[in-house]
């Protein structure tokens, strides 16, 4: 008994001490109410500054970078708060890229807030709304709606980098660069020309819990327009050939993208996390095929992509991953030089896909593909599965494609096509199997009438090239 009285009172004192933390971290709390109150704490490490809740309207900026959080080991609470970004400012600033918020501060925290874009002024240097250069920084719970781009309403079809006929003047939602960098619960809504959410020289990047929004289009409608920027380039893309008719265009481009590397600095795109995010009506919706490392896509799911709904490349893995057919392939590995991926996808209903016939394409080596349907008849026969394949995204490739050592488990009623340079491809596929490689032993489906004496009933077809 003796010894309880000293423990309850180093319990009481422990408790009293947290107390009186807390109380100091809360009175150490600077709430502010106008933006160039909040500008004055941008640079101060340590803060924990909370911003009342209101509209606030960026209309003026003295650097290319409108707000730029220097801060270190801080806490920005903008919770309730809305920004609203005049678009005319980035043209102040020229051919310079500009950044409507930047965070550059390293161990820093971001929450709260919406950004939202008015004047659909296009910036001449292009824009990003947030971009992460910092280490170990958080972007949490904050909403972009975004537009002011040039030209929008057409997708890719007049270029979008050096190679065009129209130069294209982007908008972006969010950059992350960096180590260690996490974007989690945003939304971003695209209503301009630019990547949602995009990786370049990240290292451990995090992106989770994220949405993402575009536009779509029918191509039938630009090719029946009597004036704008399509009739003025004679209805053909930038390599000259026509628009297609029949096909669906995003107006924006990727969802989550990973670059190589960021050509600033040199440093090299790597080991990404993609968790718990939805992605629909982008080019492509989720892409780690240039990303090194090993990367990792989880409980994910895309619908309604122009090109592809997940891209990726070596070493990458994609576990309960879902996506639609409708108006491009669900996965693709296009390169053939690619290693060591696998995918699990979930197929929702694709049954009135529309100017696409490819659920998947996979080339290179040493992968594990299963694509499930979500219910019967939701992937129809009428879509493919091919390998060592250049149809689809990718089809401007020269070089000849490979697919080697793939093991495909095809749980849906597509069609798989082993192309002339497929090989030792394992797996067993439910929809029917043409084999063109060679040393395939890919098992299709049971025969449809068979004798109930005939031993063949009991076992699967193989796709074998003679």
């Amino acid at each position: 008994m003796t010894l309880a009285f000293p423990f309850r009172w180093c319990l009481l004192f422990l408790v009293l001490g947290c107390l009186v933390v807390r109380a100091q971290v809360a009175l150490q709390v600077q709430v502010v109410d106008s933006l160039p109150a909040l500008r004055g704490l941008l640079a101060k490490d340590g803060v924990h500054v909370r911003m009342v809740p209101g509209v606030y309207l960026i209309d003026e900026a003295n650097a290319p970078d409108f707000l730029e959080f220097r801060a270190r080991n801080a806490h920005f609470d903008l919770s309730g708060v809305t920004l609203k970004v005049d678009t005319a400012l980035s043209r102040t600033f020229g051919k310079v890229g500009t950044n409507f918020i930047k965070l550059s501060g390293d161990n820093t925290l971001v929450e709260g807030f919406s950004l939202e874009t008015f004047g659909n002024h296009p910036a001449p240097g292009g824009a990003r709304a947030v971009s992460i250069t910092g280490n170990r920084i958080v972007l949490r719970r904050v909403t972009l709606t975004l537009a002011g781009s040039s030209p929008y309403g057409y997708g890719s079809f007049f270029g979008i980098g050096a190679e065009n006929t129209v130069s294209p003047l982007k908008l972006n939602g969010i950059r992350v660069s960096g180590d260690d960098n996490t974007v989690e619960f945003c939304h971003v809504f695209m209503r301009c020309f630019g990547h949602a959410i995009f990786l370049r020289g990240a290292n451990r990047a995090i992106i989770k819990g994220c949405r993402v929004e575009g536009a779509l289009r029918r191509t039938d409608q630009f090719l029946a327009e009597t004036s704008g920027v399509a009739y003025d380039q004679g209805f053909r893309q930038y390599t000259g050939e026509p628009i297609p008719a029949g096909e669906m265009t995003s107006l924006s481009e990727d969802g989550i993208r990973a670059y190589p590397d960021d050509p600033d600095t040199g440093r090299r795109t790597q080991n990404i996390r993609v968790e718990n995010c939805r992605v629909s009506k982008m080019r492509r919706a989720i892409c780690l095929a240039f990303a090194a490392g090993k990367n990792v896509i989880v409980d994910c799911e895309v619908t309604e992509s122009e090109r592809v709904g997940f891209h990726i490349g070596s070493h990458t893995t994609i576990l309960r991953g879902k996506a639609d057919a409708l108006y491009a392939q669900a996965l693709d590995i296009s390169s053939s030089g690619s290693r060591e991926s696998s995918a699990e996808i979930l197929v929702i209903d694709s049954r009135s896909h529309y100017g696409n016939t490819l659920l998947a394409k996979i080339n290179g080596r040493d992968h594990r593909v299963t694509l499930t349907e979500a219910s019967a008849d939701t992937v129809p026969g009428s879509l493919q599965i091919e390998l060592a394949s250049n149809r689809g995204f990718g089809a401007w490739r020269k070089d000849t494609p490979h697919a080697e050592r793939i093991e495909l488990s095809n749980q849906t009623a597509a069609s798989v096509v082993l192309k002339n340079e497929a090989q030792a491809i394992t797996g067993q596929s439910l929809g029917p199997v043409t084999d063109l490689g060679r040393g395939n032993s890919l098992r299709g489906p049971l025969p449809k009438h068979t004798s109930l004496g005939d031993p063949s009933s009991h076992r699967h077809v193989t796709a074998t090239n003679r």
